[in-house]
């Protein structure tokens, strides 16, 4: 446990940092932002706009909190850490307290952002929670409007408090779909759980009254037209290493629909038209 300043003689805070400058919590106005970013450290990196728009949103929402990382003025009064969240509060027009380190030394840049960031899953205590959170980022990319195509992407970025939010509300549903998906997964060869799990939720979501679960049923049947995404999907792995999230998703929507509407289909279309249908058909179905 460490000890409170106390235990070093009384000491203040400016006289244990010494030339290290002083940390405090500040009020910051969208003016006071400003100022700041216009004395930006030579070295500072370029603006990441998707950066501020997590930061923004988090502001926006009521999701901003204080925490311990500071932004960082340097001995001459240059911005070393911190742009991103003072473009939002510029955006946003609205004040935040945050943590500001006043005569940072210019030589703390090189190893600042060098932690390992918490991804959402690693906040939560929950079973397979890396898998509930990253359908849960889909699930929600979708519902804002975006295509399947997209929604699986890793690039697909978004805060973490909406992920957790979405998950720790929608614990059941989720659970349930990772848990048909593994089984899925466990029935074929390769392809993403994530990308099943989409799969069943958009399929769920078009199709009224359709379990995900008879999904599993059909694949345990051992007829040569159930086990056509399993033969499909091996040869995709074989030719290519591995199966692409889109194709996976892809194919186990037409399985989908082919065995709902009591076909046999095995040939699959082309995966770019197969999850922009589908993306239309939702957006039918449950969008106004």
């Amino acid at each position: 446990m460490s000890a409170p300043l106390q235990a070093m003689g009384g000491l203040t805070t400016e006289q244990v940092m010494g030339d290290a400058g002083r940390m405090q919590l500040e009020v910051i106005t969208p003016e006071d932002a400003s100022d700041m970013l216009g004395a930006l450290y030579a070295r500072q990196r370029s603006r990441n706009n998707t950066a501020k728009s997590v930061y923004l949103q988090s502001m926006r929402e009521g999701h901003w909190r204080v925490s311990n990382d500071a932004i960082c003025i340097s001995r001459d009064g240059e911005l070393l850490n911190g742009q991103h969240r003072l473009m939002a509060v510029v955006e946003n027009g609205e004040p935040i307290v945050a943590w500001v380190w006043h005569g940072a030394s210019p030589d703390i840049y090189d190893i600042l952002d060098n932690s390992y960031a918490r991804s959402a899953y690693q906040v939560l205590d929950c079973p397979n929670r890396r898998d509930v959170c990253a359908l849960a980022k889909a699930i929600i990319s979708i519902e804002d409007g975006c295509p399947l195509a997209a929604a699986l992407a890793s690039t697909n970025t978004m805060p973490r408090w909406q992920i957790t939010e979405r998950v720790e509300s929608d614990m059941d549903n989720l659970q349930m779909l990772v848990r048909t998906s593994i089984n899925i997964k466990s029935r074929t060869v390769g392809g993403p759980r994530t990308a099943f799990g989409v799969a069943l939720y958009t399929f769920g979501a078009v199709v009224g009254g359709f379990n995900p679960e008879q999904a599993v049923a059909w694949l345990e049947e051992a007829d040569v037209t159930t086990l056509s995404l399993t033969r499909t999907i091996q040869k995709k792995t074989a030719t290519e290493g591995k199966v692409p999230p889109g194709w996976a998703c892809a194919a186990l929507l037409l399985f989908l629909e082919a065995k709902m509407q009591g076909k046999e289909r095995r040939q699959y279309g082309r995966v770019d038209e197969t999850l922009e249908r589908f993306t239309r058909a939702y957006r039918e179905a449950v969008m106004p």
